[in-house]
């Protein structure tokens, strides 16, 4: 696994883009790594990127496949119930991305749960000619998950890079209502199934290369 710059990955998902529309398939690009490494940020910053290229782009967040809350807590230990029961990746992988995979137009109308206020809510995925599929989120890799994607990025950040940028997020904040109670969380639930992950799963060691947070951070990264 190599270290990417910004402008190879974007150059080489718009040339694999193009071997995939002359066969009217769409490229699904898997970007995952620990949870506040800066997934979401490379994946905005991608599809910014993409789309000023000319790229049809549909952007998938792992956060809309979250169960409801009295799914996802009722495991007692916070660490594996994170881990196995936090995501409705049935759902992402089976009715959204598999179909993805298959290539042709789609549309898929999915009743998800807003993870902040825990009410269902309907959510529209289409694409109507070939598209680079960019979907980000946590436990994307691990194993005994359908291996979808034709690119994988792994963002990398410490523990402790990832609790700094957690403590300073709006919606973290908004959410949690305290910095302690970030760092409570994060690391006693959070970061704990995310180590279950790495160790069972070693999921950088699937991915074609790797990214590091500073670099999602850094604007000049992206000019």
């Amino acid at each position: 696994m190599k270290q990417l710059e910004f402008g190879h990955l974007l150059e080489e998902l718009l040339r694999r883009h193009e071997e995939r529309k002359k066969e009217n398939r769409h490229l699904l690009v898997c970007i995952s790594g620990i949870d506040a490494s800066g997934k979401s940020t490379l994946a905005y910053r991608l599809q910014a990127g993409l789309q000023e290229k000319g790229a049809a782009v549909l952007p998938v967040s792992g956060d809309d496949f979250f169960f409801k809350r009295e799914v996802r807590y009722q495991n007692p230990d916070p660490a594996l119930g994170y881990y196995r029961e936090s995501c409705d990746y049935e759902k992402l992988f089976g009715e959204l991305l598999l179909p993805l995979k298959d290539g042709g137009a789609v549309r898929r109308t999915l009743t998800l749960v807003d993870w902040e206020s825990n009410e269902y809510r309907e959510a529209i995925y289409t694409v109507s000619e070939p598209a680079i599929v960019l979907v980000e989120g946590v436990f994307l890799l691990r194993r005994d998950l359908p291996d979808v994607f034709d690119y994988k990025v792994w963002v990398h950040a410490t523990f402790r890079t990832g609790v700094k940028r957690a403590c300073s997020r709006d919606r973290d904040l908004q959410y949690y209502g305290s910095v302690r109670a970030i760092r409570e969380r994060y690391l006693k639930r959070l970061y704990r199934g995310q180590l279950l992950h790495l160790k069972q799963d070693q999921p950088w060691e699937r991915c074609e290369g790797i990214v590091f947070t500073q670099q999602c951070l850094d604007l000049s990264f992206y000019h």
